[in-house]
């Protein structure tokens, strides 16, 4: 049993990048919800209600975006073959599944929410939140999970900590 350098390396390579990623976007999120207690008591649970109800949308398309990825291996030393199989292969058909399953819980979103008991200024926020996440997740959604996967599969997790904590404190937190 000797430990085998070059493998705990290539984990490591992946595993600190990703575990910074994971926390910076944790304190992220808590500076989110910081702002958000500050906005009252209708806001706090309308935000609540509306995380809950994105966990439940993105749902059916999280699998895909670390199934695409793993689908074929990347052909990283060929830099040219990998942008091809990212645009035609990765990111369309991630894109295309998340649109598929959204349509249904664009539509159903006030009666969802209605199930959370919410008074009626905490529901209308809910709704307006979850249709303005609806329309830019379609958007947004795969190239936010599904390429990054595609990327940290290949063993380039160092840019994707980069771009990913970049963009939280850039588009989510200011």
């Amino acid at each position: 049993m000797k430990p085998d350098g070059d493998l705990i390396r290539r984990i490591l390579g992946i595993g600190i990048p990703s575990g910074l990623e994971n926390g910076m976007f944790q304190i992220g999120k808590l500076c989110v919800s910081s702002l958000t207690s500050t906005l009252g008591t209708s806001a706090i649970a309308a935000n609540a209600v509306a995380n809950t109800i994105s966990g439940i949308a993105t749902f059916p398309a999280a699998p895909w975006a670390l199934h695409d990825p793993c689908r074929q291996p990347l052909p990283w030393r060929r830099r040219q073959k990998t942008g091809q199989v990212l645009r035609q292969d990765v990111y369309p058909d991630g894109n295309a599944r998340f649109v598929l399953h959204q349509r249904l819980p664009v539509f159903t979103i006030p009666y969802i929410a209605r199930l959370f008991s919410l008074s009626d200024t905490a529901l209308n926020m809910c709704v307006t939140v979850m249709h303005w996440f609806s329309l830019f997740s379609v958007v947004c959604w795969a190239t936010s999970f599904t390429l990054p996967n595609a990327l940290r599969s290949g063993g380039d997790a160092r840019y994707t900590m980069t771009v990913s904590i970049f963009s939280m404190w850039l588009f989510r937190v200011i």
